[in-house]
């Protein structure tokens, strides 16, 4: 896997996120969202990742800060 020009990591627990921007061979940008869990007992390890291109930035950040902002909101609800 090649390596990504920019990268952020969040540790939450026993998950690990990874947000990576990478370059394609074609000199594109695209995003990729990757959730890293450790099982500690056995010391498994699984990953999950989805891959956001540059045509669908824009509709992905809309709608991940809509859904942000109702969990938000329905945890002051309670």
């Amino acid at each position: 896997m090649k390596k990504p020009i920019l990268t952020s990591s969040v540790s939450a627990g026993t998950r690990l996120y990874y947000i990576d921007l990478f370059k394609d061979s074609k000199g594109g940008f695209y995003l990729s969202v990757a959730e890293v869990s450790f099982e500690k007992q056995s010391k498994k390890q699984s990953r999950q990742r989805i891959i956001i291109h540059p045509e669908d930035i824009d509709k992905f950040s809309e709608a991940f800060n809509s859904v942000v902002g109702q969990m938000k909101e329905l945890s002051h609800e309670e």
